[in-house]
């Protein structure tokens, strides 16, 4: 959302699928930051898989789970004082060739390609 300031923005490997994770605030509502994101994202191809409005007291906020083919996408928004945080953990299709995880990645034996241990393919 316009006016969103970012605290954290971190691009990881996460089992053989590249993510993002960010973390921002701004100060609108948890509900109109979901509805931000339901409707902008929408227009890309989105669609909401997943959807729910936290209404306790001391627990005002809205988890969303989205989708574009392989992609994945889970929005926390949730009210702290006068501000909302929000998290954006986003997913996207497996590692392709060429692309080398940071962790457990192994070499195979003929030196010339990476692969997943215990795993039937090599890139």
């Amino acid at each position: 959302l316009p006016g969103s300031t970012v605290l954290n923005d971190i691009a990881h490997n996460d089992a053989g699928k590249t993510a993002r994770t960010v973390v921002l605030k701004n100060g609108f509502s948890p509900a109109a930051n979901a509805d931000f994101y339901r409707r902008n994202l929408g227009d890309r191809g989105w669609r909401v898989t997943n959807h729910y409005r936290l209404g306790q007291p001391n627990q005002n906020g809205d988890v969303m789970v989205l989708k574009n083919g392989l992609r994945e996408l889970s929005i926390t928004m949730t009210r702290a004082g006068s501000d909302s945080n929000v998290l954006l953990n986003y997913v996207d299709q497996p590692l392709r060739c060429g692309v080398r995880a940071i962790f457990a990645v192994d070499r195979h034996p003929s030196n010339t390609s990476w692969c997943w241990p215990s795993a039937s393919w090599c890139c």
